[in-house]
């Protein structure tokens, strides 16, 4: 039988320790989160990107609300399942860009919400 021969990869070591993640980045993806929504409302309404998030965020948890009542019919739920999943990507996506931009079909009345 032949030996294997192993191979060196030349990866780049990565020091865990220096990695910051912002705390923007973390309470903008809660905003995404249905009821986690609330957390960064509550507590990140000083950061303008936060507040601005959070507003989406609520908007889609009233959304999602209405899901929930919305099992009683048959097709219904799938559409909102869909909605839902839409723009929680959307959402991160915005987050993960730094972007304050409105997510599809909703957000520009989100930005309207006086809350």
């Amino acid at each position: 039988m032949k030996a294997i021969k192993k191979v060196k990869l030349n990866l780049p070591k990565i020091d865990l320790k220096k990695i910051k993640v912002r705390k923007d980045f973390v309470m903008g993806i809660l905003c995404y989160l249905n009821i986690l929504a609330l957390i960064p409302y509550f507590f990140g309404r000083k950061d303008y990107f936060v507040e601005y998030h959070s507003k989406q965020g609520l908007a889609m948890l009233i959304i999602w609300s209405l899901a929930v009542f919305s099992f009683f019919f048959p097709v219904l739920p799938y559409l909102f399942t869909i909605l839902i999943v839409y723009l929680m990507f959307s959402g991160f996506i915005n987050i993960a860009l730094g972007k304050e931009k409105p997510l599809p079909i909703i957000g520009r009345w989100a930005e309207n919400l006086d809350i």
